[in-house]
This record gives C-alpha cells, sequence and structure tokens, in this order.
C-alpha cells in the first residue's frame, strides 16, 4: 500500500467515526427531548391493583443537573446537600407529595364515669391504621387523641422505559403529585483525526532510526 492510499484510508476512517460520533449523540438528543415532552403533558395515574394495592405512575424527564433542578423546582444548595450526604453524585431523583387520608371509619368504644364525668374511650385498629382516644362527656365535651399509628410502606422506582412509579400497601396513604428525573451524564466521548509532522522513527525490524515526515491517523476514547 502507497503513502497516498493510507492517506486516503485514514481520512475516510476518520470522516466515518466522526459522523458515527455525531448521529449517535444527535438521536440521543433527539430521544431525551421526545420522554421530556411525554414527562411535560403526562399526568399522574392511579392503577388499584388486584391485591388493593395502589400504584401511580408517571413519565420522568431525562435531564442536566442544571436542567433538574429548575424542573424539580429545586435549588443549587439542596442538590449539593444530598450529594454531600451520600457522598456520590445524584443519578435519579423523584419529588413526591402526598397526604393520609382517612374516611368515615367506626371506633370500639367504652363508657364510664369518673367523678360524675362520663368518658368514652375510643380504639379503632386495622392492619394500616391503629386509633386510641378518649372523649370526655361532661361538662363540657373534648377528645383527646393518644396515639395515631399509620404503618407505611411504599415502592419506588423507574422502568426501562423511564416511568417513574410508586406503589403502596395502604390505602389511607394518597399520592397527590410527583416529578421524576434521570440525570443526563456524558458519554464516552470520542475523538479522531489526521495528524501530520516530523519527527523520528525507529524500525523495530530493521532497526534503522531516520528522522523525516510523519502523518497518521489518531483515536482518543475519553471516559
Amino acid at each position: 500500500m502507497n503513502k497516498l492510499s493510507f492517506i486516503i484510508i485514514a481520512i475516510l476512517l476518520g470522516l466515518v467515526g466522526l459522523l458515527t460520533n455525531r448521529l449517535s449523540n444527535k438521536n440521543d438528543e433527539l430521544q431525551n427531548a421526545i420522554q421530556n415532552y411525554k414527562a411535560s403533558s403526562d399526568t399522574l395515574s392511579q392503577i388499584r391493583l388486584e391485591n388493593n394495592q395502589l400504584l401511580y405512575e408517571k413519565n420522568a424527564y431525562i435531564l442536566k443537573e442544571s436542567e433538574m433542578i429548575e424542573q424539580l423546582e429545586l435549588n443549587k444548595s439542596e442538590i449539593k446537600g444530598l450529594q454531600k450526604e451520600l457522598n456520590s453524585k445524584i443519578a435519579l431523583l423523584n419529588s413526591i407529595q402526598g397526604k393520609v387520608k382517612v374516611d368515615t371509619i367506626i371506633t370500639r368504644d367504652t363508657m364510664y364515669m369518673v367523678d360524675s364525668i362520663r368518658y368514652i374511650d375510643f380504639t379503632y385498629n386495622d392492619k394500616w391504621l391503629k386509633l386510641v382516644g378518649s372523649t370526655a362527656i361532661d361538662p363540657h365535651p373534648s377528645t383527646t387523641i393518644s396515639s395515631i399509628e399509620i404503618p407505611l410502606s411504599i415502592q419506588t422506582g423507574i422502568t426501562e422505559s423511564n416511568v417513574i412509579f410508586v406503589k403502596t400497601d395502604n390505602p389511607y396513604i394518597k399520592i397527590t403529585s410527583m416529578e421524576g428525573a434521570v440525570v443526563s451524564r456524558k458519554k464516552i466521548e470520542l475523538k479522531h483525526g489526521i495528524f501530520v509532522g516530523a519527527g523520528f522513527q525507529y524500525g523495530l525490524f530493521n532497526g534503522r532510526m531516520d528522522f523525516g515526515p510523519q502523518i497518521g491517523y489518531g483515536l482518543q476514547i475519553k471516559f
């Protein structure tokens, strides 16, 4: 192979590599833009499963860290504080709001009298709510809640299609809103090109050292 053929092949390889790298980056940007549009137009969906568990779903964003701060209405100090506490970069962040809502319940009551004051002790206890309290009837009605226990059971994550989800067994826990973002990190950078210059050359087979012009193709991968 003569020098001209080598130069032409090296240039073609460089152009092909550059084009492939740019097309890959553009495709990633397009896919991220599509996902972010889906996330911005999506609403929180609630699904009741067969076992009476509740599943909440919503599309997540794919954002840079600076974009995530704006989209999830956070500030830099919160992000830096989290990363410092975790001693690691954040790859996924969910912002979840909810409430505990208890509809009408029927309590077990016990009435008794102390010093001419009538009291009613009441309790309620199921798998997900324990309530203990008492009510004084005379002379002025008043109620005291001694204890409220609400066991918490939540599973959260993200699917391969960038949908964040929250699942809970507790029917009293209601998720009212949530937003999630996958932090977009830089991928492996591929740099390549043709170099031309002059320098010393050493032949491994003939043991000769020459000085002269050089031309070659270089490839650099940055992680």
